[in-house]
């Protein structure tokens, strides 16, 4: 999700920034999130988990026996560009169907715009500026809480998707914890509800 990134060392880029060469330690930020989870957050009284982080993009990690699993090339818990439907639409990382296609921030809002634009009595209208061109998923979520039907089902499709693959992953990894982080994961249950059904 960073414009004109390809290939960046970090270590090298943040020492040269710096104008030192002191030890650098680069992590993803969904690990660097599982692993806090698994210290100090809800993942803490779990040997393993699967995190799910829901932003601009999707990111996951998994934590097994209270480490990381990297895998073989240290790319595991990519769960945003685990697909749901080949047929859907591609994601940013070229995947078609992948969920980050479905719940990353902008893919999101899109999709919720163009449910919402001819809906004329949901309060969205009023929050997200004219066309809907300012949606976002705060927007849907503030307007969830004040009863608008359109935005709170937006909100249960998209926990729908995220059960979806979720469903996936437990049943590949055989770990049956959760944790939801990141930004979207504050519209709760209005997501939650669904993705457990």
């Amino acid at each position: 999700n960073i414009a004109d990134w390809e290939h960046v060392h970090m270590p090298e880029a943040i020492n040269s920034r710096l104008g030192t060469s002191l030890p650098v330690l680069v992590e993803n930020d969904a690990n660097a999130a599982a692993l806090g989870s698994a210290r100090f957050g809800a993942g803490r009284d779990f040997d393993s988990f699967i995190m799910i982080t829901l932003g601009t993009g999707v990111g996951g990690a998994i934590i097994y026996q209270k480490k990381i699993f990297r895998g073989a090339t240290g790319a595991a818990g990519e769960i945003g560009h685990m697909t749901i439907d080949f047929e859907g639409p591609l994601a940013r990382s070229g995947v078609a169907g992948a969920i980050e296609a479905y719940l990353g921030q902008r893919f999101l809002s899109r999709h919720a715009r163009y449910q919402l634009l001819n809906e004329k009595d949901s309060l969205v209208h009023g929050m997200a500026g004219p066309d809907l061109l300012d949606i976002s998923p705060k927007i849907l979520y503030e307007a969830a809480l004040h009863g608008d039907a359109g935005s709170t089902e937006i909100l249960a499709w998209a926990g729908n998707k995220l059960g979806i693959v979720l469903g996936s992953a437990i049943n590949l990894l055989d770990i049956r914890k959760v944790v939801v982080g990141g930004g979207l994961s504050a519209a709760g249950d209005f997501i939650l509800a669904s993705a457990r059904k």
